[in-house]
């Protein structure tokens, strides 16, 4: 099951770096579309019921059980993550800035699970959020959604397939 819950992060993040990198090509090359709907709101909501189908055949995972402080601590990152986003919403902030936000956020949980499991892959790709943080906060414009994305890639997508890569052999 820990297998399916990987996977699924895997492709949530593949996910948003193709939206931040379809996102970056819209605004450079001026194209007349409505990316909030036909490429953010389209996506997600594919990926919620793709998901949400994932979930069903797995009922296992809807028992309750003690939450480990893994566990606890990524649902903080992403409680502060979704609080920022609302913030982002009613404020009418940029965009940009929750980026940057988005990674001190994932930074700090990668470190602290990191330091708690004692897996040194979670720490460096948490040091590697912070770097990116920083390297985000210099670029408060359209040059952060590609840098985001690149992120995601090489801190996200890489370390999770090197870890399934590891458990079992293969990815299927």
């Amino acid at each position: 099951m820990r297998r399916n819950k990987e996977i699924i992060i895997m492709l949530w993040s593949l996910i948003f770096a193709k939206c931040l990198t379809l996102e970056c090509l819209i605004q450079v090359y001026s194209v007349p579309i409505n990316s909030f709907f036909y490429i953010w709101m389209l996506t997600l909501s594919m990926g919620g019921v793709a998901t949400a189908v994932f979930f069903r055949t797995e009922p296992d995972l809807f028992r309750l059980r003690a939450i480990s402080v893994s566990s606890a601590i990524w649902i903080g990152c992403g409680a502060i993550s979704l609080l920022m986003g609302i913030l982002l919403f009613l404020t009418s902030s940029s965009l940009y800035a929750w980026l940057t936000g988005f990674a001190i956020t994932l930074g700090a949980g990668c470190i602290a699970n990191g330091i708690i499991k004692e897996k040194h892959m979670l720490t460096l790709s948490g040091i590697g959020w912070w770097i990116g943080a920083a390297v985000l906060a210099t670029h408060n414009n359209v040059k952060s959604l590609p840098v985001s994305a690149t992120l995601i890639f090489f801190l996200l997508i890489i370390p999770l397939g090197i870890n399934l890569r590891r458990q079992k052999g293969s990815f299927f």
